[in-house]
């Protein structure tokens, strides 16, 4: 499976494809809450597809106390607005036996190395935030802000790169996100 990181992903997943939203400007609450009414909707749909339109890229299975866990990592190719990139999109999904899903969402949206720090930091952290607006009807503790963000050049070759993104945590569904956007506030920044 390591090896699939020095293959081509021309080679990756041949015969899949589905729609996956591209960027979009975001400059008011309503847009803001808009657009995550439909990452939600897409998240959904993506979860909900076939694995018939999905390449399995590694299935890995660890047996501990007598109880198995699966992780399943699947890929498939994008069309619409995003296709010319080559870019495939990935779902993984992993049967954890025993886990509370409460405390499990806590641990994803929890700062540190192993939470999500730059995509879930809770808004009164606000370094790096341009703007901050209330997910409608999402309840306390939910969010969607707009924040800059860097990708300081992590794997060996890539170059530094700034872009904005819509963050959203809703906790009552115990759903999050991390969208790519383009704001006026950081023009050029995508």
């Amino acid at each position: 499976t390591i090896v699939r990181m020095f293959v081509s992903p021309k080679s990756w997943a041949q015969r899949t494809t589905g729609n996956l939203m591209g960027e979009r400007r975001i400059s008011t609450v309503a847009e803001a809450n808009k657009l995550a009414k439909d990452v939600r909707a897409e998240a959904t749909s993506i979860w909900s597809e076939s694995k018939s339109n999905w390449a399995t890229m590694d299935h890995y299975q660890e047996g501990r106390e007598g109880k198995q866990s699966d992780l399943i990592v699947e890929a498939r190719r994008v069309s619409g607005s995003l296709s010319s990139s080559g870019i495939l999109l990935t779902r993984a999904e992993r049967t954890i036996i025993g886990a509370d899903p409460d405390e499990l969402f806590q641990f994803f949206i929890s700062e540190g190395k192993e939470g999500m720090p730059h995509i879930l930091r809770d808004t009164t952290d606000a370094t790096n935030y341009i703007e901050q607006y209330d997910w409608k009807g999402a309840g306390k503790g939910s969010f969607l802000n707009v924040q800059e963000h860097f990708n300081n050049g992590i794997i060996p070759g890539m170059k530094e790169r700034h872009f904005v993104v819509l963050n959203g945590r809703h906790l009552k569904e115990r759903f999050f996100f991390s969208k790519s956007i383009v704001h006026d506030a950081r023009p050029g920044f995508s």
